[in-house]
């Protein structure tokens, strides 16, 4: 369930931080961020946006949201809302 979750939200941010465009204009550049052990595995976003800040915004919003989301569904994490 943890990883539909996480990639409905990854798309979600996807999708705000291209500003409604259903397509990346020329001028877009791809942006890619890795981490390890979030959720217990590796995650890779990659966002498509006119500058690093706005990919590091985007970056910042779906690692919110997974933080988020984390402390509603997490069962090894006793103080989740799932795990109460």
């Amino acid at each position: 369930m943890k990883p539909v979750s996480l990639l409905t939200a990854a798309a979600l941010i996807l999708a705000l931080a291209t500003s409604g465009s259903s397509t990346m204009a020329s001028r877009d550049h791809v942006y890619r961020f890795n981490y390890e052990n979030v959720l217990g595995t590796s995650l890779e976003l990659t966002f498509g946006a006119a500058s690093e800040a706005q990919a590091r915004r985007a970056e910042a919003a779906a690692l919110n949201d997974i933080d988020r989301e984390a402390k509603i569904l997490s069962s090894w994490d006793s103080n989740s809302e799932f795990s109460r």
